[in-house]
């Protein structure tokens, strides 16, 4: 939307041509990547300063990011002028929802995070939408399985909500996009998840559910822990949620026993001609970090890893089986291709709305030199296949137990729920995959679908995410002749 002006406009109206837009971009210009460096080095590198430089356009003449006084007419905003808030603003934008706050605080001013405290508890009223998404930082932040983080969680999940629904009657969708990189359905569908590990009742987490349902099933093969299965069980007429790792499947069954709509199966997803061959397949389960399980055999001297055999099917055989699939989310971590492989060589009706991780931007991922043709291909692949629309997700903006990122850390096997003499199993999930196709996030454009060359030119943004903040992405795909 006109209204919100990221920097010194001037700066990002200039570009001529397509490759040069992407470039000279706030949003990937304006990121601090390298601690010694203000911005990104590619656009702000060779030194000379002048009319395009980080002080010159990623910061106004008031001396923030923003523009502020564009937005005086929105009482939710009034306040957020002041340093502080405008630092924060700035990283949840360019930092694609905030999950890098504390670095950001650490490049910015060492006491941002207890000023932010600070002003929030003296000045409730001011900067509501900084006070929102400060608390909403530290709900997520903080979500380390603990008793005391399980106690405080239901308070926090109502006030954000509360929040929530007076920011959604005065903002509109586009420029709370613009002004945060989330959307209130984003906000909605990863505090539902919340349920899973705190002492918010089962209705609530319903109740607060993105205003979505569809006919048809979705089909999500690697459903992990089933924390997805479970919301998409809300969504959807009725979900498909297969896992290969026993591990996984057991805390699923637990997760989604009062789901009549759920149908659960412990199968390996191996391609056509594999499962014409083996009616079992074995799979390689993590005994630390279950969500790096692998149907790949573990590199000589790789600990951790657990052998199990369990019965296999073919992408292909699924969508034989079950017809009426709308939505199919692969994340069967390594092994997605041989699904869309099977989608192009099989005589089945394709999903109407289909999801895919993209591989790494970087090889190896993050650290080493930047390749783009993997993911070219992908997007190619889905091209053929009949899907013409896209958008570019971030995966860390759903992650349950990694914000931010810290998936190494892990969290007791189980802990302790106050006062109720029960326990809680933990960890049930470390991430989420996120909204379905069209209520998913694009980096860039939100909720908005995208051509095929426009996302591809998406990639670079998404490189320097991955490079700086360890960033994965899912790939949306919509089919409208399906």
């Amino acid at each position: 939307m006109a209204i919100v002006e990221w920097g010194r406009h001037s700066c990002w109206q200039r570009a001529s041509d397509a490759a040069y837009a992407v470039m000279r971009s706030f949003r990937l210009c304006c990121r601090i990547v390298q601690q010694a460096f203000l911005g990104h080095p590619d656009c702000f590198g060779d030194g000379s300063g002048g009319d395009f430089s980080y002080e010159t356009c990623c910061i106004r003449p008031d001396g923030r990011h923003l523009d502020h006084a564009k937005l005086q007419r929105f009482p939710s905003l009034r306040g957020c002028s002041r340093v502080v808030w405008d630092i924060f603003l700035a990283s949840f934008f360019l930092d694609g929802g905030g999950r890098e706050v504390e670095q950001w605080r650490k490049r910015s001013s060492p006491m941002l995070l207890q000023e932010l405290e600070t002003w929030h508890n003296a000045s409730q009223g001011n900067c509501v939408l900084g006070n929102f998404l400060l608390v909403y930082f530290q709900f997520l932040e903080s979500r380390d399985g603990s008793e005391n983080h399980i106690a405080f969680a239901p308070a926090s999940f109502y006030e954000l909500h509360g929040v929530m629904r007076e920011l959604e009657d005065e903002l509109p969708p586009g420029l709370f996009f613009n002004l945060t990189s989330l959307t209130f359905d984003h906000i909605r569908y990863v505090l539902a998840g919340a349920h899973s590990w705190s002492l918010v009742p089962d209705e609530v987490s319903v109740w607060s559910l993105p205003r979505f349902r569809v006919q048809g099933l979705a089909l999500d093969l690697g459903c992990g822990s089933g924390l997805d299965a479970l919301l998409y069980s809300h969504m959807f007429s009725g979900v498909i949620a297969v896992d290969a790792v026993p591990k996984n499947v057991r805390y699923a069954k637990r997760l989604l026993a009062s789901r009549s709509n759920v149908e659960l199966l412990n199968v390996a997803v191996v391609s056509r001609d594999d499962a014409a061959r083996n009616t079992t397949a074995v799979v390689y389960e993590n005994v630390g970090r279950v969500d790096w399980s692998s149907l790949d055999k573990p590199i000589d001297g790789e600990v951790g890893m657990r052998a199990r055999r369990v019965p296999a099917t073919s992408c292909s055989d699924l969508l034989q089986t079950y017809t009426d699939v709308v939505y199919l989310k692969i994340d069967l971590e390594g092994s997605d291709s041989l699904c869309l492989d099977a989608l192009r060589d099989a005589a089945v009706a394709l999903p109407t709305w289909l999801s895919v991780e993209v591989p790494c931007l970087y090889r190896p991922c993050r650290v080493g030199s930047e390749v783009q043709h993997l993911a070219v291909a992908l997007v190619a692949q889905l091209v053929d296949l009949g899907y013409g629309r896209f958008k570019l997700v971030a995966q860390s903006p759903q992650n349950m137990r990694c914000w931010p990122n810290r998936c190494s850390r892990l969290v007791p096997t189980s802990v302790a729920l106050p006062n109720t003499g029960a326990s809680l199993p933990l960890p049930r999930s470390y991430t989420m995959a996120g909204l379905p196709g069209p209520l998913a996030v694009d980096i860039e454009v939100g909720e908005q679908w995208r051509s095929a060359e426009d996302l591809v030119a998406s990639f670079l943004l998404a490189a320097t995410l991955e490079q700086a903040a360890a960033e994965r992405f899912d790939l949306h795909a919509a089919c409208e002749d399906c």
